[in-house]
């Protein structure tokens, strides 16, 4: 017979703090999207180079997510779990929208 091992399950303080820490992911995954569409680089006409800027700016939106969901998938102790969701807000901070760039 095989047992069934019960998750540990989260308290109401952890799964509200959780809730929160998505929910601020989802604007930063909302800011990232209105930097990338704001801050645009002038006088790029190599194919190659609007791919790659294309390519980046598709990551730089979808990373918040992307961190968010393979942390919450991969990291089971609550008290890590929510240290990591914050060191990923840290990281993750959309600077461009808030700074600008400009080209080079």
């Amino acid at each position: 017979m095989t047992e069934k091992v019960e998750p540990n399950p989260m308290g109401q303080r952890a799964r509200m703090t959780v809730a929160v820490l998505g929910g601020v992911y989802l604007v930063v995954t909302v800011a990232w999207l209105f930097a990338s569409q704001a801050n645009k680089l002038i006088g790029i006409e190599d194919t190659f180079q609007v791919s790659m800027l294309r390519f980046g700016q598709f990551f730089a939106v979808v990373a918040p997510a992307l961190w968010f969901f393979t942390t919450f998938a991969q990291i089971k102790p609550t008290t890590p779990r929510i240290i990591v969701l914050a060191l990923g807000l840290i990281v993750l901070f959309p600077f461009p929208l808030f700074f600008g760039v400009t080209g080079a």
